[in-house]
């Protein structure tokens, strides 16, 4: 970005449109500007991928409460950390969800990442599922089974 200077010799306001934005692992929690889902602000434009936040924030709801079970075995299968006992899902993007692992060590926050970028908000659910059960395959140590 250049900055034109004007008959002052002063620096004259620039505007500056942020076309995508990623967060880098590692630079500290990043917390979504509603607190709930944005499935169109990872790498891809708002109006391809339109995300009903509040229909995010219900599913986040959804898996803590009901799919519990998931979620434990996704974070240990795929976040990286060790002897997880307990997984709280925080946010979900079109990229993947963080959770909020207890472990032995603590609190940590960790990353699944789904297989394939989601193109649509209506296809979470099938991610979710395709998700759960490679992660089961894994700690059980079964091959992946084909679609």
């Amino acid at each position: 970005m250049t900055l034109s200077t004007g008959q002052s010799g002063r620096c004259a306001p620039a505007r500056l449109r942020v076309l995508f934005s990623h967060v880098c692992p590692g630079s500290g929690p990043a917390q979504p500007a509603s607190g709930a889902l944005k499935l169109a602000s990872a790498n891809g434009p708002a109006d391809k991928v339109a995300a009903d936040v509040e229909a995010v924030k219900r599913a986040v709801e959804h898996c803590n409460a009901d799919h519990a079970d998931a979620v434990l075995d996704m974070s240990k299968a795929f976040t990286g950390l060790t002897d997880i006992e307990a997984a709280t899902m925080l946010s979900i993007d079109r990229l993947g969800f963080d959770v909020v692992c207890q472990t032995r060590a603590g609190s940590r926050r960790g990353r699944v990442k789904f297989e394939t970028p989601l193109e649509s908000p209506t296809l979470l659910r099938e991610a979710m599922m395709t998700t759960t059960q490679l992660a089961r395959d894994k700690l059980t140590g079964q091959k992946p089974r084909s679609p």
